[in-house]
């Protein structure tokens, strides 16, 4: 708690707020996708109160990446919750997806984007017979 004083007109007023924190928290699943413009991993934020860990509830939240496509912008949910879905690109790398909530809280998360790679190989049954 805390008590302001302010003056207008040149009258004095006193009132009290709480000032409560915020935490953001953000997660990546999967935290690895195939680099072909179609994977999908998917971005879940994370919106709480600190003394209590109350639900924020309908808040927007920005997000950005440096490598594939996300929406810009989702609200989260009655729990506090917003998710949201990285596509990946077809160029290899790292992504770095941030989201954004209120005046300068922010988290990140990391999605590594592979080349799709051999995983098998296929048998042939090759007759070896000599003339």
């Amino acid at each position: 708690m805390a008590t302001l004083t302010f003056t207008v007109n040149g009258v004095d007023h006193n009132t009290t707020v709480s000032i409560i924190g915020v935490e953001f928290s953000m997660s990546a699943n999967p935290q690895y996708l195939i680099a072909d413009g179609s994977s999908k991993a998917e971005i879940t934020g994370v919106i709480k109160e600190t003394t209590r860990m109350v639900a924020i509830p309908n808040e927007p939240v920005v997000f950005a990446t440096s490598l594939g496509t996300i929406p810009w912008q989702s609200t989260t949910s009655s729990d506090g919750v917003v998710k949201v879905d990285l596509t990946s690109s077809s160029d290899f790398g790292t992504a770095q997806v941030v989201g954004y909530y209120g005046d300068g809280i922010t988290d990140t998360v990391f999605v590594d984007l592979f080349h799709k790679v051999f995983t098998g190989f296929k048998l042939i049954n090759i007759n070896t017979a000599v003339f």
